[in-house]
């Protein structure tokens, strides 16, 4: 799903429905093969890959804004798990 992500920025994609559809769906994908690994907690690994992900389109305040608000509600409904 990053893929999709990095073809949002390369073509200055700004539908916010679209790129929050994204995030979820990279969030939840992470989360479910992290628990299917056994590898580490979780959110550990979501965590993780969001700091990855936020260096990588740190310029893009469409796919990666400052706060990160499209996602943050994401963000608690994993940790719990």
């Amino acid at each position: 799903m990053d893929i999709c992500l990095a073809i949002f920025q390369g073509a200055d994609y700004r539908g916010a429905g679209e790129i929050k559809k994204c995030w979820e769906q990279l969030i939840s994908s992470i989360h479910t093969d992290a628990e299917a690994s056994g590898q580490g907690h979780p959110y550990e690994l979501v965590a993780d890959n969001i700091r990855r992900l936020g260096h990588r389109f740190n310029n893009s305040e469409y796919i990666f804004p400052p706060s990160m608000s499209s996602c943050h509600p994401l963000l608690p409904q994993r940790s719990s798990n």
